[in-house]
């Protein structure tokens, strides 16, 4: 493609000039490697994959056009078209033309404007961080080498340069509806005799003014947040006694009582807020750091709007232990807690005690991610969740957080939400398709407010909680360092259908026979239509989430007739708006299995909470299938509604009885025929996401293979891993495991977890081993991912184990003997679970159906030994 032009947009005489028409072109950037929580809960897998995202202007000297098309490929150009206020509603028509080689090909595009505006005024700010340093090094060049001044003065000849640059990108984010900020931005300081300090403002000003009063930007908006120029670094402590000396803390009092005259004399000082970064690694360090700072600058002056990056709450109620919180509610002013620690009911205390909260998006479960990897609704999601859970506002600590020259890529790309124009011969930087999805949910959230303000307010509440229905602290399942699914509508077709349903909305409000009767007129019937099909989208999302998180066996004797008693876990969560009640009973039960009961009554279980029953049934004997899977069934009847059915699968599995020990060499080829496997393996947390673009939604694509087998000293376990590219594995050279979001990743494992008594509460109850590829084992009596929520212990556990990948071809195998001694007590069953981690296609797989991790004793298996 040589080129695209588009034209003007005409309805009857009104015009929306082409000027006002930015047309894109869309870079992608290649992935290869994946976080754990995009492997767990989005549809795909570890796969290299291209995501556009860099929109370079289609008039750039370099990167843009032409655009090359060989067959097979799609390339996509992302156009802006800026409705000025006060524009004629209505159906406006234009043209887009494409020139590729010798032709132009034409077409129409139609375009409808809304009887109403936007407000200019941001109603729900999102603070946008900028790096200046960085923002310059990679625009400004002096003799070939990046221009970086240790501090911006006019007096530097390069300095108009440097500024051209900074106000592009500050109305970049402006026209984007952020609120952008410059942190490193600081007064010229000089010590005076007595260790006081004198601020020359001539400079900050010259930059800051024009975005304070709004001149800056074409819609006169001024800027909603602005930082006091101070942080934990600057002032320099060691250029000052030393944190917490007396001469450092005079020199801060001195420094910070000047900002804020200063501040108060230009009228800024309501619109202040001191940003306090924490680089401590441990959250004690970090509530001490920001305690000590935090009585240091109330002292200094009580007016100082503190924002706090911690939570205004324990976690020990969601099982963290020893949790060291620090009530901190006396220094702050704003509270932008990591998004997992966002309490809403927390929040909610503080915005009524007069404290302001920001959202601080983080990853999904908790916040939509801005990652590149990230769904297309998760960026516009972020303002819908600040409306519907009552924040002030969002912060984006950084958005230009650039490495070095490199390449755009995954790494860090949440803090990279516009990038280098320079590669594309551009003096100042260019968005990222992230930033339009942003502005898009900042203009949804307006939508709201609007309606909200014109006597439409339940229908603001009633969408925001069918698309964003739970978040923060709420997508905590058994303890916080566990998750269930996201809260948001991850159907991108829903969003769009609520925006056209919130204009229409609007418009009603907005005219004068906006409460007429339905004529049957187009627009009263495609209102109609719309309004079905929003229906139609909400039955799936308004539902309860029905989990079997495990089903146990134990053995009672004194039952005669049906000596194995069964008890599945099967947990429910209330995504509709009222409570759920309803009866959970078997369904299909194997021939010869009874119900202990007539089933168990749920509920009533309120919106967005959840709720764990244990239904039981009994059985004379239990007979596994050859892969140790029993499939299962339960009827759910709610009060309300229509019953549906959910499969589970009890795991079963007996050690064969050898006469002989094996020798632990890895090859298997002493181990008998088995009749009972452990096999068959799922997914870690496909049932609730089902993977595409595979044979099985579920399954790995590497199959696995547990054998088990028991003397009077030891139990030995085999892994058999078929793998069909033997020279693709990821193999390390360290014992060292890595954990991202309780999985084990990095490299090819196999794991095993047991409970020998069966008995196991938490995660500090089980024994857990872990052999890598390379052959390193890992031994140890609670989980060390878990260590937070379980105690962690050395285990002594006397563990031979041998990995082989050259005997047997295609695969490869792990041996090992555990002594029973190493097991304390046990009783007639244990419980277990079996799992891999193949590296090369992200699979994290296991024996029994696991919902996020494998660490849950309710999750767990069962086997006996044999006799």
């Amino acid at each position: 493609m040589r080129n695209l032009r588009l034209t003007d947009f005409r309805q009857s005489g009104a015009v929306i000039s082409v000027s006002r028409v930015r047309a894109y072109r869309e870079l992608r950037i290649p992935v290869e490697d994946y976080p754990a929580w995009y492997l767990r809960l989005t549809p795909y897998l570890r796969a290299r994959r291209e995501y556009p995202d860099v929109l370079v202007p289609l008039e750039s000297p370099e990167g843009a056009l032409p655009i090359d098309l060989p067959a097979g490929r799609t390339e996509a150009v992302w156009v802006d078209i800026h409705v000025p206020p006060g524009t004629e509603p209505g159906a406006y028509t234009g043209q887009v033309h494409v020139e590729t080689g010798g032709a132009t090909q034409s077409m129409a595009i139609s375009l409808t404007v809304w009887p109403f505006a936007i407000p200019q005024t941001r109603h729900a700010p999102v603070i946008a961080g900028i790096d200046t340093a960085s923002l310059i090094r990679n625009h400004v060049e002096i003799d070939g080498r990046p221009y970086s001044p240790s501090r911006l003065s006019s007096e530097d000849p390069f300095y108009e340069r440097a500024v051209a640059v900074i106000d592009q990108a500050m109305r970049l984010l402006h026209e984007h509806r952020l609120s952008p900020v410059l942190w490193d931005l600081r007064p010229v300081q000089r010590v005076v005799a007595g260790g006081g300090v004198e601020l020359d403002w001539s400079d900050y000003d010259r930059l800051v003014s024009g975005i304070m009063d709004g001149s800056a930007f074409e819609d006169r908006t001024a800027a909603a947040a602005w930082p006091l120029p101070f942080d934990e670094r600057d002032p320099s402590p060691d250029l000052h006694g030393g944190p917490g000396s007396e001469s450092y803390e005079r020199y801060v009092a001195d420094y910070l009582r000047r900002c804020v005259a200063h501040f108060e004399q230009r009228g800024w000082l309501d619109r202040h807020f001191v940003w306090v970064p924490l680089s401590d690694e441990t959250r004690a360090e970090r509530f001490r750091a920001f305690e000590r700072m935090g009585r240091l600058l109330r002292q200094v002056e009580p007016r100082l709007r503190l924002v706090c990056p911690l939570s205004p709450m324990s976690l020990e109620p969601y099982g963290h232990l020893g949790d060291p919180f620090v009530d901190l509610s006396a220094l702050v002013g704003v509270w932008c807690p990591p998004s997992a620690e966002a309490d809403r009911a927390a929040l909610a205390r503080q915005r009524a005690a007069g404290k302001q909260v920001w959202l601080s998006p983080g990853r999904p479960p908790y916040t939509g991610s801005l990652s590149v990897i990230a769904s297309p609704v998760e960026a516009a999601s972020l303002a819908w969740q600040v409306y519907r859970f009552g924040y002030d506002g969002a912060c984006l600590p950084i958005v230009n957080e650039w490495a070095g020259t490199d390449a755009p890529g995954l790494i860090g790309s949440e803090s990279q939400l516009i990038w280098p124009g320079k590669p594309y011969g551009l003096p100042g930087p260019v968005p990222s398709i992230r930033l339009k999805r942003l502005l898009r949910g900042a203009q949804d959230y307006e939508y709201l407010w609007l309606l909200d303000r014109n006597r439409r307010p339940a229908i603001a509440r009633l969408l925001s909680t069918d698309l964003f229905r739970y978040g923060g602290t709420e997508c905590f399942n058994e303890h916080f360092l566990d998750s269930r699914g996201p809260g948001w509508v991850t159907e991108p077709t829903a969003w769009s259908m609520a925006r056209r349903l919130m204009a229409r909305e609007l418009q009603a409000a907005f005219s004068e026979q906006g409460d007429r009767p339905q004529t049957g007129q187009p627009d009263d019937v495609a209102r109609f239509a719309e309004e079905m099909e929003w229906t139609r989208l909400v039955s799936a999302i308004r539902r309860t989430q029905v989990v079997i998180e495990g089903v146990k066996v134990r053995f009672e004797p004194q039952d005669v007739a049906s000596p194995a008693h069964l008890e599945a876990t099967v947990s429910f969560f209330n995504a509709t708006p009222r409570p759920f009640q309803g009866k959970l009973t078997w369904a299909g039960l194997p021939q010869g299995w009874r119900p202990a009961d007539d089933g168990r009554s749920i509920g009533p279980i309120e919106p967005t909470r959840g709720a764990r029953v244990v239904i039981a049934a009994k059985a004379r004997v239990i007979q596994p299938n050859t892969d140790g899977i029993v499939p299962v069934q339960f009827a759910l009847q709610p009060a309300q509604g229509e019953p549906a059915m959910f499969k589970g699968r009890l795991c079963v599995l007996t050690a064969q009885r050898i006469g002989k020990p094996f020798v632990v060499d890895g090859r298997l080829d002493d181990w008998p025929l088995a009749t009972n496997v452990a096999s068959d393996f799922l997914l870690v947390g496909a049932g609730e996401v089902p993977k595409i673009g595979r044979a099985t939604p579920d399954r790995p694509s590497q199959l696995t293979t547990v054998f088990a087998c028991n003397d009077d000293e030891a139990l030995y376990i085999a892994f058999n891993c078929a793998e069909s590219r033997m020279g693709d594995r990821q193999i390390g050279r360290s014992n060292y495991v890595r954990y991202d979001d309780l999985w084990p990743v990095g490299e090819d494992l196999v794991e095993i977890v047991l409970d020998p008594t069966g008995q196991a509460v938490g995660p500090g109850d089980l024994y857990h081993i872990i052999v890598k590829a390379n052959g390193a084992l890992v031994a140890e009596k609670g989980i060390q991912c878990l260590d937070r929520v379980a105690p962690v212990s050395p285990w002594a556990s006397g563990i031979t184990a041998a990995v082989d990948d050259q005997f047997r071809p295609g695969c490869w195998t792990v041996e090992m003997r555990i002594p029973l001694a190493s097991l304390e007590k046990r009783g007639d069953v244990i419980g277990v679970n079996f799992a891999r981690f193949d590296a090369r296609g992200g699979e994290y797989s296991s024996w029994t159906a696991c919902r996020s991790y494998i660490y849950s004793p309710i999750a767990l298996g069962n086997m006996q030994l044999g006799r």
